[in-house]
């Protein structure tokens, strides 16, 4: 088949791999016929029809090596997920094999084989079984983990129930995507395949099909027009250099970029429209009316959002959608600790391993470098400016427009440069494309970080602007350590948890005022079962500040502050036995409750004795480990230093 597109494209004239190109972009629409005659419930016979079709579409370019190579990793893969799947570092260990022995590939096809012109190589299809392989094995054991321990984005992804082979094999090798993508998780596969909600009852896809078909087919027609004249190739060339003047050669590169981009439109699209066909790029109705249906489950390109978007991130957020999606999902939020924020080291850790994805060529580096650095400045920048635009009492917002077209010349004009590299593929190519247009990018990339940043512009535009266009300059906000943290919000949980927190694995625990006035203001406000919980962890701190070592408070001063809280919320005086040096969190929800307005025990009763029901048992971890539990409510040092969940307060403490 090879030879019959590259014989056709020569009678023709049309380059060899835009004959190959295109006949990748319109080969997984023949099985669909086909495909639609399998009844819905034959669910097994749709596996095998797409390992079939999947097969013959790829031995039509490529060896029966290279698909046994394939389906040698999805079976590895597979194995290692079924065995291994409750062990967190299973989703690692397939990462790390999967992307090794694509870049080994990678290796041997750009390197080794030393390609110097782009055409269609087993790469193009293995890149897509990358993401699949690695997105499955993230999912199945995010599916082994507890609700709370998954992000609230990744939790409908999560695989809770495993599949079996042939479903697996079906998934991987679906026909519609095999080769060109889009990439689909494994869940919207499965449902679509069970004809699950909400592929259950699929509207009519003339015209998602339709629409897609056509902007694919102007994208590809617009490509091959405009790369007869317009191409990143011929900017990195000698003769665009000495012939052209300066700002002729700064149009012909946003050209350029345009002419680029085009390509990835009409696959992108067209790939889109295959699926809508099948029926798999349904999403559901829309949310606002049920009688509009949302197509996007297989978008993979916002033409307009790339075209006109603002500054980096709407940019990368409508391009290449189902890559961006993996990277974040598999890269970039696996690299943060749970319930923290990620930093520009994430940020540039995950395009670094979207450029090793794409191969070898140091183009590729170049661009995802200062793609990485790109969002970083406009972060700063929209911190700093936009506030002076937006804010209801600046003199200037009905001036925004001004703003919003600044973002989008800078955002679209650094785009058409630092993509050059990337189509260039060479170290040489690359530096000449960029030094053909005075590295322009690049230095409006420098001069931001120098002047907004580090020369601290932006905070001075800031605070001085503002006041020129009457906005309040921002209020400088203290910000308390850990040794610092103190209760004076009105939420139960922001002035308990952050005290008791320190006390689990700081037993030097500062002196805590608890008699401030922001602080009794917050807690009056709270309802009458959180006072009487929030006087039982006063008292409990106060006896963690007397067995305290360091700053060590008079014991009078710390039942004076548990006694004045207790008057100013109003609440019955607790006896507390002064032997006991734990108080589990059982025992003080047990005293809120009693409290409750809607309890039935005497309001008036004035005294509650807690006493032990028994002895103090070690959690089940310390006692796992061998080490000395030095249970503090509401966990041990042991756990709290690795965040852990602590069985100790779990403990039955009576009245």
């Amino acid at each position: 088949m090879k030879s019959v597109l590259t014989n056709l494209g020569r009678a023709a004239g049309i380059p060899e791999d835009l004959c190959i190109g295109l006949y990748l972009l319109t080969c997984f629409f023949y099985p669909i016929p086909f495909y639609a005659l399998i009844p819905k419930h034959a669910q097994n016979a749709r596996h095998l029809f797409s390992i079939a079709a999947s097969s013959v579409l790829f031995l039509t370019l490529f060896s029966v090596f290279d698909l046994l190579e394939l389906f040698g990793m999805c079976l590895i893969v597979y194995l290692s997920t079924y065995i291994f799947r409750t062990k967190k570092w299973m989703p690692v260990f397939v990462f790390v094999y999967v992307m090794t022995h694509f870049l080994y590939r990678l290796y041997v096809l750009q390197i080794l084989g030393g390609v110097t012109e782009k055409h269609i190589d087993p790469a193009t299809p293995m890149m897509m079984m990358v993401i699949r392989l690695t997105t499955f094995a993230w999912y199945v054991h995010d599916g082994t983990l507890d609700k709370k321990d998954v992000l609230p984005e990744l939790q409908p992804l999560s695989i809770k129930e495993f599949p079996n082979i042939l479903e697996y094999f079906g998934y991987t090798c679906f026909f519609a995507s095999f080769i060109t993508g889009p990439a689909l998780d494994f869940n919207s596969y499965r449902s679509f395949i069970r004809r699950e909600a909400p592929f259950d009852k699929i509207p009519s896809r003339v015209r998602p099909v339709l629409t897609t078909f056509t902007v694919g087919f102007l994208s590809a027609v617009t490509h091959v027009v405009l790369t007869q004249s317009f191409s990143y190739e011929y900017v990195a060339t000698t003769e665009f250099y000495e012939t052209l003047p300066l700002w002729q050669r700064l149009l012909y590169i946003q050209v350029s970029g345009i002419s680029a981009r085009t390509k990835y439109y009409a696959i992108f699209q067209l790939t889109q429209s295959a699926s809508n066909l099948i029926g798999i790029g349904y999403t559901g109705p829309s949310p606002t009316n049920s009688n509009i249906a949302i197509w996007r489950r297989a978008q993979n390109v916002s033409i307009l959002d790339v075209e006109f978007a603002q500054n980096f991130k709407q940019l990368f957020g409508a391009w290449n959608m189902k890559t961006a999606l993996w990277l974040r999902n598999c890269v970039y939020l696996r690299m943060v600790p749970f319930g923290k924020k990620p930093g520009p080291v994430v940020t540039f850790c995950t395009f670094m391993v979207s450029a090793l994805w794409h191969g070898f060529y140091p183009g590729y580096y170049f661009t995802f470098a200062l793609g990485a650095l790109f969002p970083i400045l406009a972060r700063s920048m929209r911190k700093y400016f936009r506030p002076l635009f937006v804010d209801p009492g600046s003199k200037i917002k009905q001036y925004k427009w001004v703003y919003d077209f600044l973002g989008w010349f800078f955002c679209w004009t650094s785009l058409n440069c630092i993509v050059a590299p990337f189509i260039v593929w060479e170290f040489r190519k690359s530096l000449a494309a960029y030094h053909h247009v005075g590295y322009y990018a690049i230095i409006w990339l420098a001069i931001g970080f120098v002047v907004v940043d580090f020369m601290g512009m932006g905070k001075w535009v800031r605070i001085h602007g503002g006041k020129w266009v009457g906005i309040d300059p921002p209020q400088r906000q203290k910000t308390h350590t850990k040794k610092e943290e103190s209760p004076t919000t009105n939420q139960l949980a922001e002035i308990t948890d952050p005290a008791i927190k320190k006390t689990s694995h700081d037993h030097s625990l500062p002196h805590t005022d608890w008699g401030s006035t922001q602080a009794i203001i917050a807690m009056s406000q709270l309802p009458y079962s959180a006072k009487a919980l929030l006087s039982g962890t006063a008292h409990m701190l106060s006896l963690q500040q007397e067995k305290s070592h360091v700053n060590k408070p008079p014991k009078e001063d710390s039942r004076t502050n548990v006694m004045a809280i207790e008057n100013l919320l109003q609440i019955p005086a607790v006896a507390y036995p002064r032997e006991s040096s734990v108080v589990s969190l059982t025992g003080l929800c047990d005293t809120a409750s009693a409290y409750s307005p809607t309890s039935e025990q005497n309001m008036d009763s004035r005294q509650i004795a807690f006493t032990e029901k028994g002895k103090k048992k070690p959690c089940k971890r310390c006692s796992a480990r061998k080490k000395r539990c030095d249970s503090v409510l509401p966990s041990c040092s042991q756990c709290s230093a690795r965040n852990l969940h602590c069985d100790y307060g779990d403990v039955a403490v009576s009245q």
